[in-house]
């Protein structure tokens, strides 16, 4: 009969230490097949022990599971065997009629001859607990060695990281250099600036008492003609020594070297970085003169109103910000044929027209130009070209998305 791999010996149920021999031939079959194409089928449970080197008794029972479901399987083992295979696998794996007690017979055979001698029994136990051992120490090698690749792998993770951050520390390093330099050069540059001013203060108010009294001479020789007939000669001698009077103060003031002094933008606070509107609030509201590319504004965002309706809008959106602020607004319109461009301007901001043939982007650099340098200036533009020109003239720049998200707060 047919027990399922439960036959027993002398002694009790079959042990799988009886089997090993067979159960041994299961995975050397099974890598055997593995390299034929198409691979035959076989239990797949036992793909997870082709690499062990030794079965531990929880593989043999697998194993041993594994081959008594699959009789096909177990069949294929049994045949795959070597002539002089171990009799025992053989019987367990071909199962022939009536192997079961044949079987018994060869384990209870092999069993008395073992049990002869007690040696042999505590060698067998011996053997057992270091299998044992064996298995417990295979595993936590395992164990141990993913931990050590582990701790490794990040070990090396943070060395690059560390090396990462030395190259940063280094660029900034550089960078901090850089600008101490940078700081350095500017604040010689504005000492001589200052001292350039100096001088030339000092140069013009010598160049304005000499003039002064050249001019009081000349009064004074205009007079004396009006009230007696004066010789002419007196009077060109009084403007000779007149002439020669400015002539000699200008000799020992020397050549003037006036400074070139440009406007300088108004500082945002770094907290204001990348909140285009409440950038724009704070230069509206810093007493700076705000010329407003009127055009530029109302067709990108009320494109949809008429060019009358949209100068109203403009118009009296800006006078209305006047009125919150006190803003000093230049509101710069294209068009000097437009009716009513020469209006009387509105009582809280100035309205500019361009003349025929001039755009507005000109008449705003025109003013920029003529406004004095010491007097902040922002302009109000998306135009690329107007924005480069007048930044490159000291004037901070709103965005018009900015200064219409204004108008409507």
């Amino acid at each position: 009969m047919d027990t399922g791999g439960a036959a027993t010996g002398a002694d009790g149920a079959l042990d799988e230490g009886d089997l090993r021999p067979a159960l041994e031939a299961a995975i050397d079959h099974v890598r055997t097949i593995r390299r034929q194409r198409p691979v035959p089928p076989y239990p797949t449970r036992l793909r997870a022990l082709l690499d062990r080197r030794h079965l531990s008794r929880a593989d043999l029972r697998m194993v041993r599971r594994e081959l008594d479901r699959d009789d096909e399987f177990r069949q294929s083992v049994g045949a795959a065997l070597v002539a002089d295979a171990d009799p025992i696998a053989r019987l367990w794996l071909v199962r022939p009629d009536g192997w079961d007690d044949e079987l018994a017979e060869l384990i209870a055979s092999r069993r008395v001859v073992s049990d002869e001698s007690e040696g042999a029994a505590a060698e067998r136990r011996r053997r057992d607990a270091a299998e044992r051992r064996a298995d417990r120490a295979e595993a936590e090698l395992a164990v141990l060695a993913g931990d050590v690749a582990a701790i490794t792998a990040e070990r090396d993770e943070l060395v690059q990281r560390i090396s990462d951050l030395n190259g940063q520390l280094d660029e900034l390093r550089a960078e901090v250099a850089s600008l101490r330099t940078a700081v350095r050069h500017s604040e010689d540059r504005r000492a001589a600036a200052q001292q350039r001013e100096q001088r030339a203060t000092e140069a013009l108010a010598a160049e304005r008492d000499a003039r002064h009294g050249a001019e009081q001479v000349r009064d004074d020789a205009l007079v004396d003609r009006a009230a007696i007939d004066v010789d002419r000669r007196e009077l060109d001698d009084a403007v000779r020594r007149a002439h020669e009077a400015t002539t000699a103060l200008r000799a020992l003031v020397g050549p003037v070297d006036t400074p070139t002094v440009t406007r300088a933008p108004l500082a945002v606070p770094g907290r204001l970085t990348g909140r285009g509107a409440d950038q724009a609030e704070h230069l509206l509201r810093a007493g700076a003169t705000v010329l407003v590319d009127a055009y530029n504004v109302t067709l990108t965002h009320r494109g949809d109103f008429t060019l009358e309706q949209q100068r109203d809008w403009l118009v009296q959106r800006c006078e209305q910000l006047t009125s919150r602020w006190a803003t000093d607004l230049v509101v710069v319109f294209d068009g000097d044929a437009v009716p009513g461009a020469h209006a009387a301007g509105r009582r809280r901001i100035s309205v500019l027209w361009s003349p025929a043939g001039v755009d507005a982007d000109d008449v705003i650099r025109d003013e920029v130009a003529r406004l004095p340098v010491s007097r902040a200036v922002v302009v109000v533009t998306d135009d690329r070209a107007v924005r480069d020109d007048v930044r490159a003239m000291g004037c901070n720049l709103i965005d018009t998305a900015s200064f219409v998200s204004v108008l409507d707060g």
